[in-house]
């Protein structure tokens, strides 16, 4: 079995403050939406993946959406694939990641 980890594509997010540190949920950029295109069609033709597993955030969502429509494989929302929330120790988040 292979494990492919994917990070979303460029998200309104990454323009925040250089030392913010809290939980956004911003959508894609435009070239974010390019990013993910492009990483769609490289894991189409290399890695096809049997399952598809997203956190609920936007940016993540929007770039498993687009990986499920062009390789045509479902996508599971899972709430505990968030990013470390602020109330977390770094143990919590691990345990629950």
């Amino acid at each position: 079995m292979q494990i492919l980890i994917i990070r979303h594509g460029e998200s309104e997010d990454d323009f925040l403050e250089e030392n913010y540190e809290g939980t956004t949920d911003l959508p894609l950029t435009i070239k974010g939406v390019a990013q993910v295109e492009k990483m769609c069609r490289r894991v189409s033709e290399e890695f096809p993946p049997e399952f598809i597993w997203s956190s609920t955030l936007l940016r993540a969502s929007e770039t498993a959406e687009t990986l499920s429509t062009t390789i045509k494989c479902p996508v599971t929302f899972l709430d505990d694939l968030r990013e470390m929330q602020d109330r977390e120790n770094h143990l919590d988040f691990r345990l629950r990641a």
